[in-house]
């Protein structure tokens, strides 16, 4: 299954970004916008500490003053507890994951009730492409807001919250989507034009 997020505009549908649900209970998001990245940007969290954890977010701006642009970046949260940002560069290691991290969410949920993921802010919308169709046959679902003009980014957050409090009739511009013990709560909004950016928490 595959949730298209997008931001409707008085002259078209512009795509902003792309959640996927795998069978095995792996949930993927990616921007449809570039990322860069620096060269030497890499972490890896192996340590899981359940009673004192600790809470760090990252910032990737879409900045290209010396940083190297990635391609497709996206995150993957493979069940129970690894989290993954890979992407395509450049050069000998062209896929790489770029962040790895392990973070227990079923013990996070039961303790906090939610758990932070995401939070992207795209393009202005007026230098983002309509975006294209994959060739697969997955069922896409369009999650829509609105925008009166183009001259607009689009704000997206992403947190883990439990199934049983996924609402069927969640508040506007608001999405819960249960999936294999865990569900996702997705806002979106508008806000001024501004850089993409990707950011994450990984709480360890």
């Amino acid at each position: 299954m595959r949730k298209q997020i997008c931001c409707d505009t008085p002259s078209r549908l512009v795509k902003i970004g792309w959640l996927s649900f795998q069978p095995d209970g792996s949930i993927s998001f990616g921007l449809n916008d570039r990322t860069f990245i620096s060269p030497r940007f890499q972490v890896q969290h192996s340590i899981w500490n359940a009673y004192n954890r600790v809470g760090v977010r990252y910032v990737i701006p879409s900045h290209p003053e010396a940083l190297h642009e990635v391609q497709n970046p996206h995150f993957t949260f493979h069940p129970a507890a690894l989290f993954q940002l890979t992407g395509d560069r450049s050069g000998p290691k062209r896929k790489n994951f770029l962040f790895r991290g392990i973070a227990d969410v079923g013990i996070a949920l039961q303790q906090d009730g939610w758990m932070p993921w995401i939070r992207a802010v795209s393009s202005p919308l007026e230098t983002l492409p309509p975006g294209g169709r994959r060739d697969d046959d997955i069922e896409v679902n369009e999650l829509t807001i609105s925008s009166l003009t183009e001259n607009n980014s689009v704000r997206i957050e992403l947190d883990f919250i439990k199934p049983s409090d996924a609402l069927d009739d969640p508040p506007t511009n608001e999405w819960h989507i249960p999936w294999h013990g865990v569900a996702i709560r997705l806002r979106t909004g508008i806000s001024s034009p501004q850089i993409a950016t990707l950011s994450w928490f990984h709480c360890y």
